[in-house]
């Protein structure tokens, strides 16, 4: 695993406030953007293991540099198509942006927790519950597929749900990073 950034580093003019999520090609943080209010926020730093180190001053040292900057392209070429998404059950994406020697993509912070802890505490879902769920996630299932895109990773740890009750489709799988518990805090 990579090790993270430290809470109180930037990415950008975001400050680091804690890990929420860690996969094989990425971590997913808990940040405050400082240059607009000290909002909360989502960002998920491209940070695959096998292709790059973290040096003492927080940036990405390539140990395959052709490798990671064709992972960083495909990183940033699937924010692109996803960035023109507009669905109120997928995730919004802010903004993307280079820092540290690596990519990074910034999403609003949800009050809520992903489905799975929400089952694991819970137990199963009856079947309003579930309908609830199902219906506005399979619109937007197919708001996705008549745009030719594919989420690639559905399950219940990349479903949130907000403390209204809304559920959100988050991660799309890009690289096998996980943060479907960054969107809470």
């Amino acid at each position: 695993m990579m090790a993270p950034l430290k809470p109180g580093d930037l990415a950008g003019s975001l400050r680091i406030d804690r890990v929420l999520g860690q996969g094989a090609s990425g971590i997913t943080y808990l940040a405050t953007d400082i240059q607009h209010h000290e909002r909360p926020c989502v960002i998920k730093e491209f940070a695959p293991a096998h292709l790059a180190v973290r040096k003492d001053d927080g940036s990405l040292q390539a140990l395959e540099a052709r490798s990671f900057a064709k992972g960083l392209e495909a990183f940033r070429s699937e924010i692109s198509s996803l960035a023109t998404l507009n669905h109120p059950n997928i995730i919004d994406l802010v903004n993307y942006f280079e820092a540290n020697g690596t990519g990074y993509l910034q999403m609003p912070w949800y009050d809520g927790e992903p489905l799975h802890k929400l089952l694991q505490r819970g137990g199963a879902l009856n079947r309003t519950e579930v309908l609830d769920l199902a219906i506005p996630l399979i619109d937007a299932l197919i708001y996705l597929h008549e745009r030719g895109l594919v989420h690639r990773d559905i399950k219940p740890a990349n479903v949130f749900i907000t403390r209204e009750g809304k559920p959100l489709l988050i991660d799309f799988g890009a690289r096998g990073t996980s943060g479907s518990e960054g969107y809470a805090a």
